[in-house]
């Protein structure tokens, strides 16, 4: 039963990223990225792990058991594919191949933000150039594998993150231009944090992040949309660098002989064994033992991570411990779950560390109504992205973010991918408006006149062929 529920999982990933594609003939529509990402840890993973017979092996009592998980895979997955797939029919017919600014941005418009790129830019090397030094200099902490950087408050420890928006926004102030040697340097130094935790920091999460970004911001400057040829070819290729950090990071410093192992590097991309720190293999057994310690969180968590975390440790010392969940900062791998309970549930306890997917993440948090939450993330998936495709603008930007994230959704967690997403996009939406927009509104006011512009932003973006906005040329 194990094999055809694994089976089945893959075909409702193949079947929406087909019907995706097939109606909007959008390669970058949600389903069609995220569906590769999908099929790799739910459907190849498990389907490799039972061939090979590593999953008995490592859960000799509990086999049996893993069948409940795939039916949860399966359903959950199959939410989150029903919310991607939302609004694909009101795309049908549409030319939404070019990758727009938006409407009305000036050269004024697009120096602006091209300043606030590099405001963003300076402040996200600054920062990481201070968390070095912290550490005792860039020699010093890139002179071991998978380096540490922490800094005395949270805010200032995420704040090289800024190098991402700082990367689309400048791809947005240059669309149009001819990608030359300037252009290219421009986003390099900018992405230069990130680059530096992605090489010699051995990391995967930024890996995945700066060649995602870097790509987006190649085609945002061309204005035009990848075909689905380069999209599948662009992620099979990031798959291949992403198990490379996984299985070569411990030559990955100054000073080390790069003594790679291909022959390693290869059997982790092809025939890979179930181990207790695969992203499966963990996912499963956190989902066995919550149902084992019959305790789930009914969204304190995520209440926790929207509302408490953001708060200073300076004037809540003690915010985790007050409420129960000082796990989460010691012990984030266990899930809030004793040594006894994995022990009694699984057999084993998790690595430090450990992370098991989007889909122990939601049932841990909500129990089965879990699949409400994933449908409610594919819906907010394909809103953005058909925000993106009609109006561009900030929608473009929000809609590169959440792809880049969805590594960290579908191979980590419901917060780490949130805790990102809002951490990118809240201080960038800040800026934006605050720069940005009463450009743009000054521009439409001059252009239509108040009635009319008011009439222009008031269009539905999906509200069919007919209400698309007419182009109106400056009187």
């Amino acid at each position: 039963m194990l094999p055809i529920l694994i089976i089945s999982t893959g075909l409702v990933v193949l079947i929406a990223m087909w019907r995706a594609y097939r109606i909007t003939r959008d390669a970058m529509a949600p389903m069609v990225v995220i569906g590769p990402l999908l099929l790799y840890l739910y459907a190849y993973t498990p389907l490799t792990f039972w061939r090979e017979g590593s999953l008995g092996s490592l859960f000799p009592d509990a086999l049996e058991r893993l069948e409940h998980v795939q039916w949860l895979i399966l359903i959950f997955v199959s939410a989150l594919c029903m919310g991607c797939l939302n609004g694909v029919r009101a795309m049908a017919g549409r030319d939404i191949s070019r990758l727009d600014i938006g409407r009305q941005l000036t050269a004024k418009t697009r120096s602006v933000i091209l300043r606030l790129a590099w405001f963003f830019a300076v402040v996200a090397f600054g920062v990481f150039i201070y968390k070095v030094e912290l550490r005792g200099g860039f020699v010093h902490v890139f002179s071991r594998p998978k380096p540490y950087l922490g800094a005395s408050s949270g805010y200032i420890s995420e704040l090289p993150m800024l190098a991402y928006p700082a990367m689309i926004l400048a791809a947005i102030a240059m669309q149009g231009r001819r990608i030359d040697m300037t252009v290219v340097v421009t986003l390099l130094v900018m992405a230069w944090p990130q680059l530096m935790m992605a090489t010699l920091g051995g990391r995967r999460g930024p890996a995945f992040l700066v060649l995602c970004t870097l790509a987006a911001c190649f085609f945002i400057i061309r204005k035009k949309k990848p075909d689905i040829r380069t999209v599948f070819g662009g992620i099979g290729v990031v798959g291949l660098v992403l198990v490379f950090l996984a299985t070569n990071r411990h030559e990955l410093y100054i000073g080390s002989d790069l003594d790679v192992d291909t022959d390693e590097w290869i059997h982790e991309a092809t025939q890979r064994s179930a181990n207790i720190g695969n992203e499966y293999v963990y996912g499963g057994s956190l989902i066995l033992t919550a149902d084992y310690a019959e305790r789930y969180y009914w969204g304190k968590r995520l209440g926790v991570l929207l509302f408490v975390r953001p708060i200073p440790r300076q004037i809540w010392p003690t915010k985790y411990e007050d409420l129960g969940v000082d796990w989460m900062e010691a012990e984030p791998g266990t899930g809030g779950y004793s040594m006894n309970e994995w022990q009694g549930a699984v057999g084993f306890v998790p690595l430090s560390g450990s992370a098991g997917g989007f889909v122990a993440d939601a049932y841990i948090e909500l129990w089965w109504f879990g699949a409400i939450l994933c449908y409610f993330i594919g819906r907010v998936y394909s809103y953005v992205w058909r925000r993106a495709s009609l109006e561009g603008g900030f929608w473009l930007f929000v809609y590169v973010i959440l792809l880049a994230l969805s590594v960290y959704l579908v191979a980590q967690s419901v917060g780490a991918w949130l805790y990102r997403a809002l951490l990118i996009c809240v201080p960038t939406w800040v800026m934006w408006r605050w720069a940005v927009e009463p450009l743009r509104r000054r521009r439409q006011l001059h252009v239509l006149g108040p009635e009319e512009s008011l009439a222009f932003e008031q269009t539905p973006p999906d509200a069919g062929p007919s209400s698309n906005p007419p182009r109106v040329q400056p009187r």
